[in-house]
């Protein structure tokens, strides 16, 4: 299930996204400080993909149908909720950019990725985003695949992006709107010599 952060508890957000980031980037993981920096700019939108644990399906399993649950997410705790994935965008000035996807290598190939960056740009659209672009690991078909699926396209290489690690990175837009690359010349007027 996709939520926003902000309908989850938010520690538990913000710690289960830093340790799912540490596990997917190792050392260029964002720390806790840079992702509650991250979350809580007005600018960006945080979303998880989550689930129940399988101890938490056991008990509610076990539990008498005549009692209703009517936990709400803010009221589950770490035992009850496993936060498979997360994605983030920016969105200003009727641009907007992801600023990650991460999904759990034990809950990879299950479509989370796409359901999450579906939400995204699905959320860009209600906000009047013209573009949409990213930047993507140049090494990471995978995820290169799965953006051209959904229409983005290469729009140049970047060089040594990630310096640390030496590695280059492809930058990819999806257009949500017509855009006009260049100049025109419609309306200019040439004089006479």
């Amino acid at each position: 299930m996709i939520v926003l952060f902000n309908d989850l508890e938010l520690q538990w957000a913000l710690k289960n996204a830093t340790d799912l980031d540490r596990r997917l980037f190792g050392d260029q993981a964002w720390g806790y400080e840079v992702m509650s920096h991250e979350v809580m700019d007005t600018s960006r939108t945080y979303i998880a993909d989550i689930t129940e644990s399988e101890k938490a399906m056991n008990v509610d399993n076990e539990r008498d149908d005549n009692q209703p649950n009517v936990q709400s997410l803010e009221m589950y705790d770490s035992q009850r909720l496993i936060m498979r994935g997360y994605a983030g965008i920016w969105i200003g000035d009727g641009k907007a950019e992801i600023m990650t996807v991460g999904v759990d290598n034990n809950y990879r190939r299950q479509g989370i990725a796409g359901r999450m960056l579906d939400w995204l740009i699905n959320y860009a659209r209600i906000n009047d985003v013209g573009r949409i672009s990213l930047e993507v690991l140049a090494d990471n078909q995978t995820a290169q695949q799965l953006y051209h699926s959904r229409g983005f396209e290469d729009i140049g290489l970047l060089s040594n992006y990630y310096a640390s690690q030496g590695k280059d990175c492809i930058k990819m837009v999806l257009d949500l709107k017509e855009h006009i690359m260049g100049f025109s010349a419609k309306g200019i007027r040439m004089e006479q010599q």
